[in-house]
């Protein structure tokens, strides 16, 4: 099943105000689309795009699913599709020299869409992550794409953290608000972290030797964590590279 449908039935109001928009060419070029759980914003954010860049959508603005733009988005291999990501131990997103900036970075990020297009792809698409991970010279070097971005380009960025964003960046993007008042911990050694933060919060009082135990296992989650991280980043950007 295409994951605008599942999107579609959490969300009718809004997917119908959207579909009402991409049937009468009025969607936005940029949105920011804010949910407390990443796997929400990853799910919505793929139906927009299926949304904006379908070629065969019907009557009611509805994507096909079967189109070379919905396949190869659902797929992740959309040729016109440009990511931004924080990186490094601060995870922020950077804002790249003015002169050859750096790939993954905003400067970077801005010049694809500014590039001949030749693979015959219906529009340039932009996804950054975590965007609330700008600082305010990043944002503010986005600031000209996002207010006026090239013809059949969109962008869309994606937070959990809207009030970390400049003004300037918010008012220039239409915001797309999916609150579900929910978090779920879904990483490996998500059951040892509570258990180790219920003995040291509950436990451990006057017994350094529980506190150090619980410590330990806290740490050790993390270092872990943080290793895995740093070895799907690097080996995702070698492929790119």
């Amino acid at each position: 099943m295409p994951r605008y449908e599942t999107v579609a039935r959490r969300w009718p109001e809004l997917w119908n105000s959207l579909r009402l928009a991409r049937r009468n060419n009025r969607m936005a070029h940029a949105y920011l689309v804010q949910s407390d759980r990443p796997e929400t914003r990853e799910e919505f954010t793929l139906a927009l795009l299926m949304l904006a860049a379908c070629r065969d959508a019907d009557a009611t603005g509805e994507p096909c699913g079967r189109c070379f733009s919905c396949r190869h988005l659902e797929n992740g291999t959309y040729p016109e599709l440009h990511h931004l990501y924080p990186v490094g131990k601060a995870y922020q997103i950077q804002v790249g020299d003015r002169q050859g900036p750096e790939a993954n970075t905003v400067r970077y990020f801005t010049e694809q869409f500014y590039l001949t297009d030749i693979s015959g792809a219906a529009c340039k698409i932009g996804i950054i992550h975590d965007a609330d991970r700008m600082n305010d010279e990043a944002q503010n070097a986005l600031l000209k794409t996002l207010e006026e971005p090239p013809r059949d380009t969109l962008i869309v960025l994606t937070t959990g953290n809207p009030a970390s964003l400049l003004p300037t960046t918010r008012s220039r993007c239409q915001q797309i608000q999916l609150l579900e008042n929910e978090v779920s911990f879904d990483y490996p050694g998500a059951e040892q972290v509570f258990t180790a933060l219920g003995k040291l919060f509950f436990e451990a009082k006057g017994d350094i030797l529980k506190g150090e135990e619980a410590a330990g296992v806290l740490i050790a989650v993390a270092s872990a964590l943080k290793d895995e991280a740093e070895g799907a980043a690097e080996s995702d950007w070698n492929d790119r590279v």
